[in-house]
């Protein structure tokens, strides 16, 4: 599988994801990373922080979707979150791939404001106005975490199942039983 370790990051951020929808968010993540110049795992982060992996989420402000994007920054919607062209709007965002693609341009416009430090990037996103603060360490901490575990899980573990093609369950001793069956060894405290 092309985009493995992204997809290993995903599963490891949302267990209950199905393998192939997992697979295709990977490609869109990252083709969004790579034009907004930032690690793909960190787009994970922000989707599990900004949505928890809900495609359809909508927030009391007019946040849509899995990266929470703000549609009162469309001029669709300005006027009012209830016209006809705001709803179109607002359906497009609840494509994951396409909500994915608007993240990665809102980092990327977020390099002319903020510069190219990624906690700087990341407040901008939050609406911090490039101050980073208790939530986006937060997030820094999880997107490191989760490239750890992913990076430590390939081959063996869960990047390495996904590439064979083994369904990935949800519960670490369901992961550790098929990487046992798989052949796979796991050191002391590893989850795949």
């Amino acid at each position: 599988m092309k985009h493995a370790l992204v997809a290993a990051a995903i599963l490891l951020s949302s267990p209950g994801i199905p393998r192939d929808q997992a697979e295709r968010y990977a490609g869109a993540i990252e083709r969004a990373a790579a034009r907004a110049k930032v690690p793909p795992v960190l787009l994970v982060a922000i989707i599990e922080r900004e949505s928890h992996w809900s495609l359809r989420l909508v927030s009391r402000t007019g946040d849509v979707g899995l990266g929470q994007i703000h549609l009162a920054n469309y001029a669709a919607c300005r006027p009012s979150l209830d016209t006809p062209e705001c709803e179109a709007v607002k359906a497009r965002l609840m494509v994951g791939t396409e909500n994915i693609a608007v993240m990665g341009g809102i980092l990327r416009a977020n390099r002319k404001l903020c510069g190219s430090r990624l906690d700087r990037l990341l407040a901008g996103y939050e609406g911090r106005r490039c101050k980073p603060g208790v939530r986006t360490r937060g997030t820094l901490a999880r997107w490191r975490e989760l490239e750890r575990q992913a990076k430590r899980g390939r081959g063996a573990g869960l990047a390495g199942m996904i590439r064979a093609g083994h369904r990935t369950p949800s519960r670490p001793d369901a992961m550790r039983a098929i990487a046992r069956e798989s052949g796979a060894r796991l050191t002391k405290g590893e989850t795949p």
